[in-house]
Parts: structure tokens; C-alpha cells; sequence
């Protein structure tokens, strides 16, 4: 115990000595990543980040700018998809958030069957007026017929169920383009 309370007392002690050392933060931030323990490493780069964020650079005499070479940890980061900048209307996105990131989405979407097909397996394949396809993902069946009017509502953890209105009872499905 006595041996850990030394070691994290002098890696406090020898970060902020590199601290006080360094010109700017990327220099400080490169001599913490010379430091071969990982304990003290940490240490180092939490040394530097309370001082950058309790002092700004103009304040502590430290210019905030990273030196030309940095890490190849910081060129190694997830870049995200590109999102579209015109926002589809809701109709289009119904059905798709796993797809696409959206920040209003609706709850129930109304339209009418176009066309109605089976698969292999006996499950429906749903193209409603709008053009999106569904298909059933359960063997709870509804009847359905081409040209009528029909409900899908949000479930929960991302389902979606299809359902008549004045009926109780509905059915699974999966979005599909």
C-alpha cells in the first residue's frame, strides 16, 4: 500500500514538473506520452488537462496550440457518416432510425397497400402507396388486401406493428427499404 502511495506521490510530483517545463500543451502532452508507466502516463494527461481547464491559455502564459506531429491516436478516430443536409419528410424516414439519425420522428404512419406479395416462408411482403416496403417478421397473421388502408405504429426497443383499425389484433414487421 505504502509502495503505491510513493509511486502515485512521485508520478504527481514528476507530471507536474513536466507541466512547469513545457512551453506549450502539445509539448506537455508529448512528454506524457514518453512516460513508459501507464499509471503515471494517466496521471501526466489528467495534470495537463486540470491545467488547461483551470487556467486559459492566455492567463497561464500557455499557448493552447498541438504541435504538427500529433499522435497516431488522434489520426486513428471514428469518423461518422456524412449526414444529408435536406431532412427527408417523416413518411419517407418512418421505419428507418437504425438507418438514419433523426431527431423528430413520428409515431404512426397510415397508408395504403399497394401491393401485397408472400415469401418463401409464407410471411407478407407489404409496398404501401408511398413506396416503402415492410414485411412480416412473425407468424401472428392479419388479413390484409391490396388496396386498403392499414396502421403501423412504433413499438417498443424498435418494433413496428401493423394493424386495422377497429380491430385488436396486429402484426410484426420489419422495414425493409
Amino acid at each position: 500500500m505504502n509502495k503505491r502511495a510513493l509511486l502515485l506521490l512521485v508520478s504527481m510530483l514528476s507530471s507536474s514538473a513536466f507541466l512547469a517545463q513545457a512551453e506549450t500543451v502539445g509539448e506537455a502532452l508529448a512528454k506524457c506520452s514518453e512516460t513508459k508507466n501507464s499509471l503515471q502516463r494517466l496521471v501526466c494527461y489528467d495534470r495537463v488537462e486540470k491545467q488547461v481547464n483551470r487556467l486559459s491559455g492566455a492567463q497561464a502564459g500557455i499557448p493552447i496550440a498541438m504541435p504538427n506531429s500529433t499522435p497516431a491516436v488522434a489520426s486513428e478516430r471514428r469518423r461518422e457518416a456524412p449526414v444529408s443536409q435536406t431532412p427527408a419528410p417523416k413518411d419517407e424516414q418512418f421505419g428507418l432510425e437504425h438507418k438514419v439519425k433523426t431527431e423528430t420522428l413520428a409515431n404512426t404512419f397510415a397508408g395504403t397497400i399497394t401491393k401485397l406479395t408472400k415469401t418463401a416462408r409464407g410471411k407478407f411482403i407489404i409496398t404501401f402507396d408511398n413506396g416503402t416496403v415492410w414485411q412480416q417478421t412473425i407468424d401472428t397473421t392479419l388479413k390484409v388486401k391490396k388496396g386498403e388502408t392499414v396502421l403501423i405504429e412504433r413499438g417498443v426497443l424498435g418494433a413496428f406493428y401493423l394493424k386495422k383499425e377497429g380491430l385488436n389484433t396486429r402484426m410484426k414487421v420489419k422495414r425493409v427499404k
